[in-house]
């Protein structure tokens, strides 16, 4: 491509940034963790394997089971869910260094949104999230009702509109976990100073729906 052309696309690109809602996000923290030795011989293990597969589903397979890696270690042996909240930190450098910065967030007394594409993985967070800072923290997912049939009871807690009702009024720290698939929710909560994106998902779209917020997340 001529770079008079590259010149035009970029001078474009900056003067419609204004009008592009969802696309500016804000302050971007990079969150760094250095990979256990647990880890590290995981990974050398998928590689080895790959050179060894026949199949021709190889490397889409290998991908997947380095996603899962990266995320928590335990999702390699299908049981991450069942083990303790200690467990899962002790195993897992990259859910220590989310905690220490939703420690820094707490000492101010803010609000955090922590975005995680898994299911299983929302669910380890919200173990060890509540264990951590003795607080119910609340997950919405494609299976997260929209409204209960009736008033609020206990299981009208676990809907959509009383969780984001709950999160929006408690005053203080609060953490609530959010697929990033869920329809432009975290665009909505606009009481979260902070996001968190726990997955990183290949898409940079889906991540710039968060809006203007301090936003941290894993390479």
């Amino acid at each position: 491509m001529k770079p008079q052309i590259v010149a035009e696309l970029v001078n474009y690109r900056n003067r419609m940034l204004p009008f592009m809602p969802g696309r500016r996000t804000g302050t971007v923290i990079k969150l760094d963790c250095e990979m256990s030795e647990a880890e590290v011989a995981a990974h050398r293990a998928l590689l080895k394997n790959l050179a060894s597969d026949s199949r021709p589903s190889k490397f889409l397979s290998t991908l997947q089971r380095f996603v899962l890696l990266y995320q928590h270690p335990g999702l390699l042996a299908d049981r991450a869910e069942d083990l303790s909240a200690d467990e899962l930190v002790r195993q897992s450098p990259k859910l220590r260094v989310m905690i220490a910065k939703l420690h820094e967030i707490r000492a101010r007394r803010e609000k955090v949104i922590v975005f995680a594409r898994l299911r299983s993985v929302q669910g380890i967070l919200a173990k060890v999230l509540q264990q951590e800072f003795q607080l119910p923290v609340r997950i919405i997912n494609g299976e997260t009702k929209l409204r209960a049939a009736g008033g609020l009871s206990l299981s009208g807690m676990k809907t959509r509109n009383a969780i984001l009702s709950d999160f929006r009024t408690k005053p203080g720290f609060n953490v609530l976990i959010l697929s990033p698939f869920v329809a432009g929710i975290g665009l909505t909560i606009v009481e979260a100073n902070h996001v968190v994106h726990y997955g990183r998902w290949w898409n940079p779209a889906v991540e710039c729906r968060v809006g203007r917020r301090r936003v941290a997340g894993f390479e």
